[in-house]
């Protein structure tokens, strides 16, 4: 089974790493977040794998990518990442996150308010619970590879912070085996983090 952990650092937001693979040569996009959002998201197209995991730039892992897989991913789960450690729900993450923002603030709120309406029109509920997509284990197959794209079109669609559509869009696949870790990845001993140079 081939497992690969990789990450993507485009522009400064992050300090360079040569730990693991970097997708930086995307280009389709002209801002540099969404360039390193699609490998993020769309894992089946970016990595050669039987599993990967995605680890944001900021955050470094203290055992291998086997350890974690076998410590985090259950056999029966097709997906594995940690719950947010402060919220539940899409509707109160959105302020937050835009409050940490400090590039386009202006265009990234208008898009989070349409997303957010959007989602409430549909009947999308509050307190539905939140990830925090920082860490992902995926195992790619075809409920995951299905799940990465429709990911993608909100993101595309909407705003670019992929975990106020990460809720909304697992909802959309009942099938789709999800393991939620518990804790908080910023004071976990098989991890270590910095904060991103910027947001």
């Amino acid at each position: 089974m081939k497992i690969v952990m990789y990450s993507s650092i485009v522009g400064d937001k992050d300090l360079p790493r040569t730990d693991l693979p970097l997708i930086n040569n995307f280009s389709k996009f002209t801002t540099s977040a969404m360039n390193a959002k699609a490998p993020k998201i769309l894992s089946h197209l970016f990595v050669d794998a039987d599993i990967s995991i995605w680890i944001d730039g900021c955050i470094q892992q203290t055992i291998s990518p086997e350890e974690l897989v076998d410590l985090y991913l259950p056999d029966d789960a097709d997906m594995a990442l940690f719950k947010h450690p402060e919220r539940d729900c899409i509707y109160e993450e959105a302020p937050a996150a835009l409050g940490r923002c400090t590039s386009d603030r202006e265009e990234t709120g208008a898009a989070m308010m349409e997303q957010l309406w959007a989602y409430q029109a549909e009947g999308y509920p509050q307190h539905a619970g939140l990830a925090e997509c920082n860490f992902i284990i995926r195992r790619h197959n075809v409920r995951v590879k299905a799940f990465n794209e429709a990911w993608w079109a909100q993101i595309c669609r909407y705003s670019r912070r992929d975990q106020l559509s990460f809720p909304y869009v697992l909802r959309k696949f009942p099938d789709l085996l999800v393991s939620f870790m518990s804790g908080n990845i910023r004071r976990h001993p098989h991890f270590r983090c910095h904060e991103h140079l910027w947001f």
